[in-house]
């Protein structure tokens, strides 16, 4: 592979990889974590459980249901927190891997191919 083309592979690269800084202060900000890897469905039902754990919470059933709904959701953010920089990962891996980089250029960048 020529320099150019190489350069060109990583420009493409760079444009299409996530941005771990990026993808953690969005995912704070608004809980759109699963979204990024193309995974809608279980980013509607996270939002559904948030959602559907605070109107329990306003209703009769408030303790019994809204509650633990909501202690669920919260431990499902902590386990999206602490796996986002893996997916990331493995998300950079297969675009590298989609664009034809070579081996070498894949290790420089630190990727793996964590799922």
């Amino acid at each position: 592979m020529n320099e150019q083309e190489k350069t060109r592979k990583m420009l493409m690269y760079q444009s299409q990889a996530l941005k771990t800084g990026m993808v953690y202060i969005v995912f704070l900000v608004t809980g759109w974590g699963y979204g990024f890897f193309n995974e809608i469905g279980k980013q509607i039902l996270y939002w559904i459980t948030l959602i559907f754990g605070w109107i329990c919470c306003f209703t009769f059933f408030g303790l019994i249901i809204g509650v633990p709904i909501l202690i669920a959701h919260f431990i499902w953010w902590i386990y999206i927190l602490f796996n986002l920089s893996k997916w990331i990962s493995g998300y950079n891996y297969r675009v590298a891997l989609r664009l034809d980089l070579d081996e070498k250029t894949i290790s420089e960048l630190g990727l793996s191919r964590n799922e």
